[in-house]
């Protein structure tokens, strides 16, 4: 496979190539070719997470298998990237989707990882299955999706890979490190075996129409791929609905008020509209004023001490200009 490389983020969207298929190995996959898309550069200081969150939606939606390359063990930007993805599947309901992904750490030796490594796994996949709960409670399929694995197909025994360094020793007169082929062989024997269980050849046509769905669906979900991840967007849909809450009670006692005031003017002598004219604006002033002390109080509890208190700060400011 050559695709283009540098010092930088260098790809920009994604590049395809069409790999062919050993003849022994056709019959057996049920394809002639295999399509590689590589994308641009995710949690890229030069772009933002909306258009990661984009790109990595559309590619592991259009795939059929994903290969998450990481950068030495941590992946704490992918948790973010990935809960917006699953919720972006989740709203998709007219795209057919059956996305499996597999995770490779470079420059990490099998030793390592796994004796420091597992914990921090744990926890990382804990949190995705969380997010994907919290999601699924926001699209109304609470009882569908409990877990990550329920919306993206991962075995964390089977679908982590750790590649040590290429360089067994210092470049240029260093060899090849044999660990990573074996790694590679390892990789490749899996993602053929991924296709194989899966049965998901298609013809080029048939292809074409499910990336344009794809496209498509992911464009629709523009809101979704606003927020960092699905935690920023359950908060703000919380503050939504308080803001609703809030402007409910206003409009709420004003037509109350109208009801009374409507009365008031219906059954009073003509002499007297006058008098209640200055009465009725007196206590609609009243009416206001006692919300917007409420209102301002009620706002000021709901930022301190809301689950979502770190990532509702953002949009206080905004949320008193809205209201206050």
């Amino acid at each position: 496979i050559q695709f283009k490389v540098s010092a930088g983020r260098c790809t920009r969207g994604a590049f395809v190539q069409l790999l062919p298929i050993e003849q022994s190995l056709r019959e057996k996959l049920k394809c002639d070719y295999i399509l590689v898309v590589d994308t641009e550069g995710i949690h890229s200081h030069e772009t933002a997470y909306k258009r990661d969150n984009e790109i990595a939606t559309f590619v592991i939606g259009l795939a059929d298998v994903t290969i998450v390359n990481i950068k030495g063990e941590v992946a704490v930007h992918m948790e973010d990237i990935l809960q917006t993805a699953v919720h972006a599947f989740l709203r998709m309901k007219r795209v057919k989707l059956n996305p499996s992904v597999l995770f490779v750490h470079q420059n990490v030796s099998s030793l390592t990882a796994k004796n420091k490594g597992a914990e921090g796994r744990r926890s990382f996949f804990s949190k995705l299955d969380e997010m994907t709960c919290n999601a699924a409670k926001l699209e109304d399929c609470e009882e569908m999706y409990k877990s990550f694995r329920d919306m993206v197909s991962f075995d964390p025994e089977t679908d982590i890979y750790f590649f040590p360094s290429l360089w067994k020793g210092d470049p240029p007169m260093a060899p090849v490190n044999p660990g990573y082929s074996e790694r590679v062989q390892e990789l490749k024997t899996r993602v053929l075996k991924l296709m194989e269980t899966k049965n998901a050849s298609r013809s080029i046509s048939k292809f074409i129409t499910h990336m344009s769905d794809v496209w498509e669906a992911v464009l629709c979900e523009n809101f979704v791929f606003s927020f960092k991840n699905s935690l920023e967007l359950s908060a703000y849909m919380a503050l939504e609905t308080e803001i609703k809450k809030w402007s409910w009670n206003l409009q709420k006692q004003l037509l109350e008020w109208e009801q009374r005031t409507k009365n008031c003017i219906d059954s009073a002598e003509q002499c007297e509209v006058i008098k209640l004219e200055g009465t009725c604006t007196g206590e609609a002033t009243k009416i206001w004023s006692g919300w917007f002390r409420s209102t301002e109080e009620e706002m000021e509890e709901f930022f301190k001490v809301s689950e979502h208190k770190d990532y509702l700060s953002q949009w206080k400011c905004s949320t008193q200009t809205r209201l206050l």
